[in-house]
């Protein structure tokens, strides 16, 4: 590699660098949200698995369909961020080097 070509960061530092970026509260939040909605769901999914009737298995199988797709929405939108952030940071390396 040359040295005009940057290496790869790699994932933990692409995590600290979207809790720098223009978006940092919302992804604190979305932080947030994720470790809160953690509890829940594996209440959801416990109480699912231990349920006796036919409605409380319904009941806490569409608690658990909708904790899980939050989080995964939410994950997404986080992982989209981190990727965000990461491709300004090689734009505006390109642009340091074009003005060379």
């Amino acid at each position: 590699m040359t040295d005009t070509h940057k290496q790869d960061d790699g994932l933990f530092a692409m995590v600290r660098a979207s809790f720098k970026g223009p978006m940092r509260f919302w992804v604190m939040y979305v932080w947030f949200i994720l470790t809160v909605l953690t509890v829940p769901l594996v209440w959801a999914i416990y109480r699912l698995i231990i349920a006796n009737t036919m409605e409380e298995r319904v009941l806490f199988g569409i608690w658990a369909i909708l904790g899980v797709m939050m989080a995964m929405g939410l994950k997404i939108w986080y992982w989209m961020e981190m990727s965000r952030v990461s491709l300004i940071k090689r734009i505006e390396h390109l642009e340091g080097l074009l003005k060379k």
